[in-house]
């Protein structure tokens, strides 16, 4: 635990100042957390500690880019042990059109697994393409086709979880596309955890996944 230091500058003169201490950075630290992370003398052992709990705000920094290339293998396990919460966290950080649209990516990705299954059952394509009409206003919440789409892709997932005793993949494809048309504020982490489940390389899905968060994040998906 480090010590409160005495006489420290106020807070907009240490953000402003390129050379603030160390000591001043892990002050400020305590409070104002993204400020710290922020810096660019920001302590190395300081913007790790950071990072583990505000990775897109790291990814996001001044020092992202020599702090992974010093490390490249201490973000990479930073990412396997935070991206699965972190997806579930900032995901419903989002406007609620943002976050039934992201539902709708995660589910697409994935619906490969589904139709090379089952090619003639549309159900869970048509459901996200509800939900994306949901996210526009195109639909609404309490309209008969998106029940019966929410019934439809129901019975998908329920008829795979039945017929795949090997291969469940497609029961989890069709699952994101359900968990997607729910219409809830935790659609985007409810349908990440079944697509990733419904890939073949679930790391390698998680870490699609929160570029694609991040995407929308900075507003640009």
């Amino acid at each position: 635990m480090r010590k409160h230091s005495v006489g420290m500058r106020p807070r907009p003169e240490i953000r402003a100042d390129p050379q603030a201490s160390a000591e001043e950075l892990w002050e400020m630290s305590g409070k104002y957390p993204l400020e710290a992370l922020a810096h660019p003398n920001c302590p190395i052992e300081l913007w790790w500690h950071l990072a583990t709990r505000h990775p897109f705000e790291a990814q996001n920094s001044v020092l992202f880019d020599l702090m992974t290339m010093e490390a490249p293998e201490r973000w990479e396990k930073l990412e396997r042990a935070e991206l699965e919460w972190g997806i579930r966290d900032y995901s419903q950080k989002l406007p609620l059109a943002s976050i039934f649209l992201l539902a709708a990516d995660y589910a697409e990705h994935v619906l490969p697994a589904w139709e090379r299954r089952y090619p003639d059952n549309q159900a869970p394509r048509h459901a996200i393409s509800l939900t994306r009409q949901l996210a526009h206003g195109e639909v609404a919440e309490d309209s008969p086709s998106l029940k019966q789409a929410r019934q439809a892709v129901r019975q998908a997932y329920f008829r795979a979880e039945t017929e795949s005793a090997i291969d469940y993949s497609s029961g989890f494809a069709a699952d994101a596309a359900r968990q997607a048309l729910v219409g809830t504020n935790d659609a985007a982490w409810k349908a990440s955890t079944s697509a990733a489940k419904a890939a073949a390389n679930q790391w390698g899905e998680r870490k699609w996944q929160w570029r694609r968060l991040c995407d929308y994040l900075r507003g640009t998906p």
